[in-house]
């Protein structure tokens, strides 16, 4: 898979795997005040003959303070 890209404001680490292999597991952080849009765990999988990860990498949103 490819490498993936720290997310805004947030960030993740690596569980299994070296980042980039078949097997790799991925989890994403977002700072306190930060609501995570997308899955915050990936996991990099053989799609047919491609290596893909499961989801998109996430995004850290500013939560919006309702008045």
């Amino acid at each position: 898979c490819v490498q993936v890209q720290q997310p805004l404001q947030g960030t993740f680490q690596v569980l299994r795997g070296d980042g980039t292999s078949v097997g790799t597991v991925i989890m994403f952080h977002c700072p306190s005040g930060h609501q995570m849009v997308g899955s915050g765990l990936l996991t990099c999988a053989w799609k047919g003959n491609i290596a893909e990860w499961s989801s998109g990498t996430p995004m850290c949103k500013s939560e919006a303070h309702s008045a």
